[in-house]
């Protein structure tokens, strides 16, 4: 007995794992089996003090394996990025309406930090009004507008920029706290820094639209009409609908990780065997070529 618990000590734990646990030498010792494992954990409590002493014996899958909690997200991060892309989505739509109702081009400046106080006398009104009155859209288009319906098209494009900023803090914010205290792995880590840089770029690309419908010289042709470039709008629409699909794709990962890690081994591995057959395979490629036709055609 001696002598085996030595060779018991010079292997590894699989093969103790698979003497023990699935009992390969059962009919060996089946008449002494009590005698048998008293004096091999007598012999060998390192063993038993071996973090992976049970491990060896598991699946090798990569869903077999434990996560602690510092390399799982936390199921919260995936709501409130999937309340970030609906934000983002409401911002789309807000955009839309400036854009029907012709107010992208009623705010002459960009003003990051005192922008967000809108006029609140008649006397800044008036002042906001005089700027409207030297841009091309005025000149062209809107002679006969009243200091009124200038108060219209400009709240409509002050709400606008103000729910970019509310979707800023939003993000940034809450973001910055999860990083820090590690409630989200590196990678998805990595992915909101790449989210947070392109929602800081679409101010950017905003003001950089909206000059483009400020300057007379892109309008020199005859019968010309003030408009913002129809190249820096898509660029400005594109960002904006990248931004929702990665908030939502980045939210409903997070939600299926903390869902895939209360099921058993056995319904991961039904589930990689559909995703890996070839009928699905296929459905996926149709469906991202389909998304990525609608996604050109809404830019278009």
């Amino acid at each position: 007995m001696v002598f085996l618990t030595k060779i018991l000590k010079n292997h590894n734990n699989q093969l103790f794992n698979q003497l023990i646990l699935k009992r390969q030498y059962k009919n060996i010792f089946s008449y002494r089996r009590g005698q048998f494992f008293s004096t091999v954990f007598k012999e060998v409590p390192f063993l038993l003090k071996t973090p992976h002493f049970l491990s060896q014996s598991r699946s090798t899958s990569f869903f077999a394996v434990e996560k602690t909690n510092n390399e799982t997200n936390k199921i919260y991060t995936g709501y409130w990025l999937l309340g970030c892309s609906g934000l983002v989505f409401i911002m789309v739509v807000f955009g839309g309406l400036t854009r029907i109702t012709e107010s992208g081009l009623s705010i002459t400046e960009w003003k990051p930090i005192t922008g967000i106080f809108p006029p609140l006398s008649r006397d800044k009104w008036i002042l906001e009004f005089e700027k409207y009155k030297a841009t091309p859209e005025f000149n062209y288009l809107n002679r006969n507008i009243s200091l009124s319906d200038y108060q219209f098209i400009y709240n409509m494009e002050w709400g606008h920029r103000i729910f970019g900023r509310i979707i800023g803090i939003a993000f940034i914010l809450p973001a910055a706290y999860f990083i820090i205290k590690k409630k989200v792995t590196p990678n998805i880590a990595k992915r909101i820094f790449f989210m947070g840089g392109l929602l800081g770029l679409q101010g950017f690309i905003g003001w950089w639209m909206v000059k483009s419908g400020l300057e007379y010289e892109n309008f020199k042709e005859a019968g010309s009409v003030p408009r913002v470039s129809q190249y820096r709008l898509a660029t400005h629409l594109g960002i904006a609908l990248f931004l929702y699909i990665s908030m939502l794709w980045t939210g409903l990962d997070i939600l299926k990780e903390n869902k895939w890690a209360t099921k058993t081994n056995e319904a991961k591995s039904f589930v990689l065997k559909e995703l890996n057959s070839p009928p699905f395979k296929k459905l996926k490629k149709m469906v991202l070529t389909l998304n990525c036709l609608v996604y050109i055609t809404m830019l278009s």
